[in-house]
């Protein structure tokens, strides 16, 4: 599953009184005033909204890395399928459809690669 990263912004409505002879002259009072000047209104009206949403990307490790390029030498291979491959967690989720064509050729070079790294590591 992917994540996410919603950002909201609150608005807390707030007053200040401010003697002024005309509309444009208490904006620039009001402007110029010092946040701790002001209170919370009456019944503390508040508001938030959703600013942005963005996906989390996270670094691909250096094994993956290396999976990329050997997957990348093989060739045949659309890199943004690669890299959606590597960085789902979940390979039912791979399998939407969107790469379905690519899903059983990247899982079978996946499993051959970690097993050789795995193999590797323990008979150097």
């Amino acid at each position: 599953m992917k994540k996410f990263k919603v950002i909201a912004r609150y608005s807390n409505y707030c007053e200040a009184f401010i003697a002024a002879d005309s509309l444009s002259d208490a904006h620039i009072a009001a402007a110029e005033l010092d946040g701790g000047e002001f209170s919370e209104t009456d019944g503390a009206k508040s508001d938030w909204e959703i600013y942005q949403v963005i996906e989390m990307q996270r670094e691909l490790t250096v094994d993956e890395k290396a999976f990329a390029r050997a997957v990348d030498s093989n060739g045949g291979f659309p890199s943004e399928a690669v890299i959606a491959f590597i960085l789902s967690e979940d390979s039912d989720e791979f399998y939407d459809g969107k790469y379905g064509d690519y899903y059983s050729s990247l899982q079978d070079m996946s499993n051959v690669f970690w097993s050789a790294l795995e193999y590797a590591r323990e008979n150097k």
